[in-house]
């Protein structure tokens, strides 16, 4: 179970540190077009939808990268730590390399909330998604599942944020929808501060 755990645990040095800075430049256009009705930036809109598929490109490849070194790199580890076992650790790795790649995918709808003034909601996520995930845990344990424990876990998380992101979809493809305008740069804009978080 630890195992597996400190193996997922590598994730976030597959992101260096993008979704904190696209988070920030998010909050940051998000603001100007709240300003927009007094005057402010009305390209706030395009530069957001920008902010979105940056970050949504961003968390596929650098999924699909953690997804194809932790997920193979993990397997041959396990392989020669866990002979004991047998074939039982192959099912919860599988499903636990899964289940953390379609958070990856979801972290970017995350992003945008947060950075578009929905702390509040996505705190409250955070809160309900804290306490499923403790009691699917307990469940786990009681019924023999240690080594599902991990991914029944990342399941509750899934099931979740999947949930919460659908229920916010009108807000979030309103922005997506965005069209024209000026879109954000990668090289001049995101990446002088990324390296500096990364």
């Amino acid at each position: 179970l630890y195992t597996l755990r400190s193996l997922l645990a590598f994730q976030p040095l597959f992101l260096l540190g993008i979704g904190q800075v696209l988070q920030h430049f998010a909050s940051h256009e998000w603001a100007k077009h709240q300003e927009a009705s007094e005057g402010g930036e009305k390209r706030s809109p395009s530069r957001i939808a920008s902010v979105s598929s940056l970050a949504m490109l961003c968390h596929i490849v650098a999924g699909g990268v953690f997804f194809v070194v932790v997920g193979g790199g993990g397997w041959l580890f396990l392989s020669g730590k866990l002979p004991s076992l047998g074939g039982l650790w192959q099912g919860p790795w599988i499903g636990a390399c899964l289940l953390s790649l379609l958070l990856f995918l979801m972290t970017p709808g995350l992003i945008v909330l947060r950075g578009c003034g929905r702390i509040g909601k996505v705190k409250q996520l955070a809160f309900w998604q804290g306490v499923l995930h403790t009691l699917v845990l307990w469940l786990t344990l009681v019924l023999g599942g240690q080594l599902w424990m991990v991914a029944t876990g990342l399941a509750t998380a899934v099931i979740a944020q999947a949930l919460f992101l659908w229920g916010q979809r009108h807000f979030i493809s309103g922005i997506l929808s965005t069209k024209g305008g000026e879109d954000v740069s990668w090289k001049r804009e995101i990446w002088p501060l990324q390296w500096r978080l990364a």
